[in-house]
């Protein structure tokens, strides 16, 4: 899958001038697009957004029965107890 040169512009965006950027996305840095290009461009390219990571369930944040027998885990016990 070859990329094309909008898209490899839009990858490396931060190493490039301002101004080649700007002229790369066809827009003006004092105005803007337009409500209709702006439109265009969200339904042609969609959202800008990420897509979030699921997050760990709370049940795997606990150590498992083999972690619970080593001997951080026993002093921890043993100085509550006390």
């Amino acid at each position: 899958m070859s990329t094309t040169p909008m898209q490899q512009a839009q990858s490396t965006a931060y190493q490039q001038p301002i101004d080649a950027v700007l002229s790369t996305l066809d827009t003006d840095a004092s105005h803007g697009l337009s409500a209709r290009e702006a439109r265009a461009r969200l339904d042609r390219h969609g959202k800008n957004e990420l897509t979030a990571e699921k997050p760990i369930p709370a049940w795997r944040k606990f150590p498992h029965s083999t972690e619970l027998r080593g001997g951080a885990f026993q002093l921890f016990i043993e100085s509550r107890q006390r």
